[in-house]
């Protein structure tokens, strides 16, 4: 059986892209929950604007959390969250976590 090849929506292939679409993108880890807004200025700064989030993890910001986050992009208010991972095995775990965290739920 050939592997299914995953077709990124044109606005969703850099973070340059991302930031000129004003797409909403978010953080989340799937160890504790947490769903976190992303600065996109600050990935400019450090990648640069061919950069991509597709299949990128990263070290939860959460003191004492040992997740590795993935990312979500949204086209606008109101579409579809896009989980930025192309692995099967991952988007099938993803798919069994609780609902994310937010800080209000952190709070109580």
């Amino acid at each position: 059986m050939a592997p299914i090849i995953t077709l990124w929506p044109w606005w969703m292939r850099s973070t340059g892209l991302l930031a000129r679409t004003n797409s909403r993108v978010r953080r989340r880890c799937p160890e504790c929950g947490a769903l976190m807004r992303v600065d996109l200025a600050d990935i400019l700064a450090r990648h640069g604007p061919d950069w991509s989030l597709i299949d990128r993890r990263e070290d939860c910001r959460l003191v004492e959390c040992s997740g590795r986050a993935f990312y979500m992009a949204q086209w606008s208010y109101g579409e579809a969250w896009r989980v930025m991972l192309t692995d099967r095995r991952q988007l099938d775990e993803i798919a069994m976590l609780p609902p994310a965290r937010t800080a209000t739920a952190f709070s109580q």
